[in-house]
Protein backbone atom coordinates (compact mmCIF):
# COMPACT_ATOMS: atom_id res chain seq x y z
CA UNK A 1 0.00 0.00 0.00
CA UNK A 2 1.18 3.71 -0.44
CA UNK A 3 1.68 3.32 3.68
CA UNK A 4 4.68 0.64 3.20
CA UNK A 5 6.05 2.65 0.11
CA UNK A 6 6.21 5.64 2.36
CA UNK A 7 7.61 3.68 5.81
CA UNK A 8 10.37 2.12 3.24
CA UNK A 9 11.36 5.33 2.10
CA UNK A 10 11.61 6.94 5.25
CA UNK A 11 13.34 3.72 6.82
CA UNK A 12 16.00 3.49 3.77
CA UNK A 13 16.72 7.74 4.68
CA UNK A 14 17.23 6.58 8.08
CA UNK A 15 19.38 3.92 7.96
CA UNK A 16 21.40 5.23 5.15
CA UNK A 17 22.40 8.46 7.35
CA UNK A 18 23.80 6.00 10.19
CA UNK A 19 25.83 4.06 7.51
CA UNK A 20 27.17 7.07 6.77
CA UNK A 21 27.68 8.33 9.69
CA UNK A 22 29.33 5.11 10.91
CA UNK A 23 31.64 4.60 7.80
CA UNK A 24 33.25 8.73 8.38
CA UNK A 25 33.50 7.74 12.21
CA UNK A 26 35.12 4.63 11.47
CA UNK A 27 39.13 4.12 11.78
CA UNK A 28 40.70 2.23 8.75
CA UNK A 29 40.63 5.22 6.25
CA UNK A 30 36.84 4.05 4.52
CA UNK A 31 35.94 7.58 3.53
CA UNK A 32 38.69 9.91 1.64
CA UNK A 33 36.66 13.07 1.99
CA UNK A 34 34.40 13.03 4.88
CA UNK A 35 31.67 15.95 5.99
CA UNK A 36 28.76 17.05 4.89
CA UNK A 37 28.60 15.91 0.98
CA UNK A 38 29.86 12.95 1.93
CA UNK A 39 26.51 11.89 3.98
CA UNK A 40 24.12 13.80 2.04
CA UNK A 41 25.46 11.79 -1.56
CA UNK A 42 25.49 8.50 0.87
CA UNK A 43 21.93 9.31 1.65
CA UNK A 44 20.60 10.19 -1.76
CA UNK A 45 21.88 7.68 -3.59
CA UNK A 46 21.20 4.78 -0.88
CA UNK A 47 17.63 6.10 -0.42
CA UNK A 48 17.24 6.38 -4.62
CA UNK A 49 18.39 3.04 -4.81
CA UNK A 50 15.56 1.79 -2.65
CA UNK A 51 13.15 3.45 -4.19
CA UNK A 52 14.11 2.07 -7.64
CA UNK A 53 14.01 -1.36 -6.68
CA UNK A 54 10.66 -0.97 -5.05
CA UNK A 55 9.50 0.26 -8.42
CA UNK A 56 11.37 -2.53 -10.00
CA UNK A 57 9.14 -4.73 -7.81
CA UNK A 58 6.22 -3.37 -8.67
CA UNK A 59 6.30 -3.68 -12.13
Amino acid sequence: TQWTRYLTVGLAFMQSFFIAAALQGSEGGFVLNPGPGFIAMTILSLTTGTAFIMWLGEQ
